[in-house]
């Protein structure tokens, strides 16, 4: 198949995710191709690479006959601004791929950063993703957009909030 991965090569990129928040997880599937059974099968993080920013699932299964299949999860959970790469380790009985090697990498940014990779497609505070910039022209900044959850390409600003006339003191607006 397409996705079939070969020791070593194998490559996964999460994007960006929100500091301090935990991407999808990605299901990766084992299967044994061979003749013998794989057995001891164990997924880790190898502790050399940013591996306190990732985490997994141990399969379900720890040994597979010829042509069973297993799966774990992989998820992105940045603690740190940056771009950061982990490597995961799958464990077995096979001598030629133990451990069998996938590589990952993602970039920690700030929610706001993620924000703006949502809506327009870039992580920068330039051009349309500006917090100063209004691209609906609709009089709501997307600062305030953000700040507010509002959606910084449609018409809100009927959804920003009215104050009452008597929160008004001494001519000062409270919201």
């Amino acid at each position: 198949p397409a996705d079939e991965r070969n020791d070593g090569s194998g490559f996964w990129d999460f994007g960006t995710q929100a500091r301090d928040s935990v991407s999808a997880p990605q299901t990766f599937t084992i299967k044994n191709v061979g003749s013998a059974t794989l057995s001891g099968l164990a997924v880790v993080l190898d502790e050399d690479w940013d591996d306190d920013h990732f985490s997994i699932t141990q399969p379900a299964l720890t040994s597979l006959l010829p042509g069973e299949s297993t799966t774990f999860t992989l998820a992105f959970a940045p603690l740190a601004l940056g771009d950061l790469f982990g490597v995961v380790q799958i464990l077995n009985n096979d001598e030629n791929e133990s451990p069998f090697l996938i590589s990952a990498s993602g970039s920690g940014v700030w929610t706001i950063q993620q924000w703006r990779q949502f809506y327009f497609g870039t992580s920068d505070n330039s051009g349309n993703a500006a917090n100063s910039f209004d691209p609906n022209f609709d009089g709501v900044p997307n600062v305030v957009a953000y700040a507010l959850g509002l959606h910084p390409l449609e018409n809100s600003a009927h959804l920003l909030p009215v104050a009452d006339p008597g929160d008004l003191e001494a001519g000062w607006l409270s919201l």
